[in-house]
C-alpha cells in the first residue's frame, strides 16, 4: 500500500513537473516567436525594395507652419471679389494678439478673434469678446458665449488661399443656435490674401 501511494506520488510530481516545463518552454517559445516577428516588422519597414530608410518613397505632404496664415484675407465667393477694399469681408490671421473681425456690416457686429494652429495643420478661431446688437436681439450675451470652443476652422488650400467653416457662437459647449447665423454669412468661404 506504501508502495502505491509512493508510485501514485510520483507520478503526480512529475506529470506536475512536466507540465510546468512544457508552460515554461510554451512561454519562451512565445517570447521568441514575438521577438521574431517585431524584429521582421522592423527589418521590413525600415527596408523597401528600392533600398531607402522609409516604408513610403514619398515625403508626407508638410504642414504650413504660423507664419504661412499670418496676414489679411479678402472673401473669394462673395460677389465682391473684384472691390478693393474691404466690406466686412476681410479677415485678418495674427497668432500673437487677437483682432477685430466683422461679422455683420448693417448691424455693425464686430467681434474679436484668436487663433490657434492645430497639429494637422488647420487653425482654429475662437472668441476673445464682442460689441453691436441688433434689432432683434438688443441684448446678445457677448459675455457669456465660450472662450475655449473654436468658432470656425480655416484651412489652408492653395496658392495663398484659405477656407473657413463657420462653426457658430457656443455656450456651455452647446451651440448657442440664436446667435449661431452671426458671422457665417460674411465669413464662411474661401479667402485670398491681399
Amino acid at each position: 500500500m506504501k508502495n502505491l501511494r509512493f508510485i501514485l506520488f510520483f507520478l503526480a510530481f512529475a506529470s506536475f513537473a512536466s507540465c510546468k516545463t512544457d508552460s515554461k518552454e510554451k512561454q519562451d517559445n512565445i517570447e521568441s516567436a514575438q521577438e521574431e516577428t517585431s524584429k521582421d516588422f522592423t527589418e521590413k519597414a525600415n527596408r523597401n525594395p528600392t533600398g531607402t530608410t522609409s516604408v513610403k518613397e514619398e515625403n508626407p505632404p508638410k504642414l504650413p507652419p504660423e507664419p504661412a496664415y499670418t496676414g489679411k484675407y479678402k472673401r473669394l465667393d462673395d460677389g465682391k471679389e473684384n472691390e478693393t477694399t474691404c466690406d466686412c469681408n476681410c479677415l485678418e490671421i495674427n497668432f500673437d494678439q487677437p483682432v477685430e473681425v466683422c461679422i455683420d456690416k448693417n448691424d455693425k457686429l464686430r467681434i474679436q478673434v484668436a487663433y490657434a494652429q492645430t497639429n494637422d495643420g488647420k487653425v482654429k478661431m475662437y472668441y476673445v469678446s464682442g460689441k453691436g446688437e441688433t434689432e432683434t436681439f438688443k441684448n446678445i450675451p457677448w459675455d457669456k458665449f465660450d472662450k475655449d470652443t473654436p468658432l470656425a476652422i480655416i484651412e489652408y488650400t492653395q496658392n495663398g488661399e484659405l477656407e473657413l467653416d463657420w462653426k457658430g457662437f457656443t455656450q456651455n459647449k452647446e451651440l448657442a443656435v440664436d446667435y449661431a447665423i452671426f458671422g457665417k454669412k460674411n465669413l464662411e468661404g474661401k479667402f485670398k490674401r491681399i
